[in-house]
């Protein structure tokens, strides 16, 4: 072969090793950027279903809350209704004194969850 034709060769060689790795090069880039881009949308699907589940968990906490507070209200009131009917006395003893600041307390109390929830639900 002549020398020229081996020169010619070995020039062709290098060009290729020199193409081989452009493309090697950025079909690594392109697969790095794919994981990324898929690591990233994963990420962001987890957050969003964990961020989900606590909510519903706060909400189904705060329903319950209010449950209580409701049937705590009640049982109050039916003793309060009970005491005030059954005592036949004047207003002013010791058990409907009782009975109304309990009354008191618990509608403050439930107004205080309301806006704790607001404040809660706010952020």
């Amino acid at each position: 072969m002549p020398i020229q034709v081996c020169k010619i060769i070995l020039v062709q060689a290098c060009v290729r090793r020199w193409l081989a790795r452009a493309r090697y090069k950025r079909a690594k880039w392109q697969m790095a950027h794919s994981v990324m881009t898929l690591q990233r949308y994963v990420r962001g699907w987890l957050t969003r279903r964990h961020y989900q589940e606590q909510r519903r968990l706060a909400e189904q906490k705060r329903q319950e809350q209010e449950a209580k507070a409701k049937k705590g209200l009640q049982i109050n009131m039916d003793n309060y209704v009970t005491n005030v009917h059954t005592s036949h006395v004047s207003p002013y003893n010791s058990v409907y004194k009782n009975c109304v600041l309990k009354l008191i307390i618990i509608v403050i109390m439930e107004v205080m969850m309301l806006i704790v929830s607001a404040t809660y639900f706010s952020l």
